[in-house]
């Protein structure tokens, strides 16, 4: 089956956070001369697999939209997934099913920290990590992550020292991206099992937030970190969902898979306390479609955006004084414009005000994302190749 990414969608007045908010986020309009382009928030410009319009359209058609039971469908349909797609086995029952990662995340933060302790996070990461201990009444410890020259230019990876000392200096809890978001990192096992065992070693729980584990290229592997041991696994929350990979983010449903049940029940306790029991009908009517009949589709979005991904790479790493990551999962690019000798709120005005495009300002994720911007280039590719040549002129 042939699936259409090229096509332009006009997501204008769907309530698209991406692209109705884009004017009062950035300043930069949908409309004029040039159209203003929206490659910010990380969903894509694209629609989802067929099997997902067809069980929303089947639930419309029912015109039946009562509270959700019954759920044996979509947790035999994600288990089999991952069983399928990354050889971890897991059971039903591990399963806890929230309205998104982020919800995960700031529930075990309450529940596995007392107020005031310490959250490691390892910046320039995904805003909501630096955002969610203090939204929670904890300290953020931040172990900021390395820059070094990798096989095909600058990535990011692990400050393990400074961890260590992170973690003597209270930290109590570890917030994992991986792969990583915003620089595309797919962690090698060895990164992974370094990690585990300096947690495991001092008694830290790992929140592992693996969301883009199903849009990894193909010289990478992902490594689900809770399947490397039993060990690693009794101390690890595994954040998964199908809304990154079948671009379904308006499904509310997301998940924490939990093996240890005494961490298990205290997340659970930690949900139920903020009134969340019944997840989205319609978000377990999309993961069961997208389970099981979504790979084709995801098998051809993946081969499509490695050809922007590196329309990205090799196109702005032509220009002097931008340094772009070639991300090696995700559909996001770190870029890096501190080469031009601009500040960051002169890189950002040259962005959205004379090449009117809104991409992630680098400050929001933290240390290491002053000069920076994060560019979702999950669109068709005739908008990248418009949006690329706005940064080309802008910068030249």
């Amino acid at each position: 089956m042939t699936y259409d990414f090229d096509t332009r969608l006009n997501r204008l007045g769907t309530r698209s956070e991406k692209w109705d908010e884009m004017e009062t986020r950035f300043g930069v309009p949908a409309q004029g001369d040039p159209q203003g382009i929206a490659m910010w928030v990380a969903d894509m410009d694209f629609r989802s697999p067929p099997a997902v319009n067809d069980a929303v359209a089947a639930m419309a058609r029912s015109g039946l939209y009562g509270y959700p039971g019954a759920w044996r469908d979509h947790d035999e349909a994600l288990c089999g997934w991952l069983q399928q797609r990354h050889g971890w086995d897991i059971r039903p029952q591990w399963v806890l099913r929230m309205p998104n990662v982020v919800t995960v995340l700031h529930l075990a933060i309450q529940a596995f920290t007392r107020p005031g302790e310490g959250v490691i996070v390892q910046p320039p990461v995904y805003p909501p990590f630096m955002l969610a201990p203090g939204n929670c009444g904890r300290t953020v410890l931040e172990n900021p992550l390395r820059c070094e020259d990798g096989p095909h230019g600058p990535r990011f990876v692990m400050d393990y020292d400074h961890l260590e000392q992170q973690i003597d200096a209270g930290g109590k809890l570890l917030l994992l991206c991986s792969p990583h978001n915003p620089g595309g990192r797919v962690w090698s096992r060895g990164e992974l099992q370094r990690l585990a065992e300096i947690c495991l070693a001092r008694d830290v729980i790992i929140i592992s937030d693996e969301i883009h584990h199903d849009l990894v290229y193909p010289e990478h592997t992902h490594t689900v970190l809770a399947r490397m041991s039993p060990e690693i696994a009794d101390r690890t929350v595994t954040c998964i969902s199908a809304t990154k990979t079948f671009n379904i983010a308006g499904s509310m449903l997301g998940m924490a898979v939990v093996q240890n049940d005494g961490l298990r029940a205290r997340l659970q306790q930690a949900m139920h306390g903020a009134g969340l029991f019944d997840p989205s009908a319609f978000g377990l009517a999309m993961g069961i479609a997208a389970y099981r009949h979504g790979n084709p589709w995801r098998e051809a979005l993946l081969s499509y955006l490695d050809g922007n991904r590196r329309l990205v790479h090799d196109t702005l790493s032509a220009l002097d004084g931008v340094s772009p990551m070639l991300p090696e999962a995700t559909y996001l690019s770190w870029l890096d414009f501190n080469g031009t000798g601009l500040a960051s709120e002169q890189i950002i005005d040259r962005l959205q005000s004379t090449a009117r495009l809104a991409l992630n300002h680098g400050p929001s994720f933290g240390t290491g994302g002053n000069g920076c911007m994060r560019l979702n280039f999950a669109c068709p590719r005739s908008v990248l190749h418009e949006a690329l040549g706005r940064i080309v002129r802008a910068f030249s």
